[in-house]
């Protein structure tokens, strides 16, 4: 996802659909579609760049730790859709570079 974003969106500067400058402009998304997430997502999707979705660092560190911890437990949890997942997302968001991006917000 990381490389397909990156070429679209550097194609779409090239052939002048978007400005260099806008990569750093928050993401505009559609009413709609905000409307369809969990909470928590939508608070950390309203600040999220294009810039952060091309170069961010890492995105499995919310299930590689906290939801390994959990698979590891007692208490297994069972994913049956997408949602299921939601309560291992890191809500922590860090600058540009720095880190990791939070799935949340990605």
């Amino acid at each position: 996802g990381k490389v397909f974003t990156g070429i679209l969106a550097l194609l779409m500067v090239r052939q002048g659909v978007i400005s260099e400058n806008s990569l750093n402009d928050v993401i505009q998304i559609d009413e709609t579609v905000l409307q369809s997430l969990p909470p928590n997502v939508k608070e950390q999707v309203r600040e999220v760049t294009l810039h952060q979705v091309m170069t961010h660092h890492a995105g499995l560190g919310d299930y590689l730790q906290m939801y390994m911890r959990a698979i590891e437990s007692t208490n297994p949890p069972k994913i049956r859709d997408i949602n299921d997942f939601i309560p291992f997302i890191d809500c922590n968001i860090f600058p540009i570079g720095e880190f990791h991006y939070s799935n949340a917000g990605m």
